[in-house]
């Protein structure tokens, strides 16, 4: 679902961005929804990931911030896994891209 409001509702947005599975790409707002699934297919997907490429590393449903939008993945993969800051506080710390 994709939430495309004027800048002057941005509290707004902030509250919806926090509270749900959402992703800010071009100032737009899209909220994720999940299933199970859905859920068993990314794990799926990283398993078989995991087994080919040994020396990346995955993540399910990881935050990144890539210049100014905030992704939430679905299944993430890394040459170069995100250091601490980027782990722990992904929204302040800019994630490196993540290639899938």
């Amino acid at each position: 679902m994709e939430i495309d409001l004027p800048s002057h509702y941005a509290e707004f947005l902030k509250v919806v961005f926090n509270n749900f599975n959402a992703e800010i790409i071009d100032d737009k707002l899209f909220i994720k929804y999940d299933n199970m699934t859905k859920e068993d297919i990314h794990f799926e997907l990283k398993n078989l990931l995991k087994q080919q490429l040994t020396e990346w590393k995955f993540s399910i449903n990881m935050i990144c911030v890539v210049i100014r939008n905030t992704y939430k993945l679905d299944v993430g993969r890394w040459l170069i896994f995100p250091m601490v800051g980027q782990k722990h506080r992904p929204i302040k710390n800019k994630c490196l891209t993540s290639r899938l």
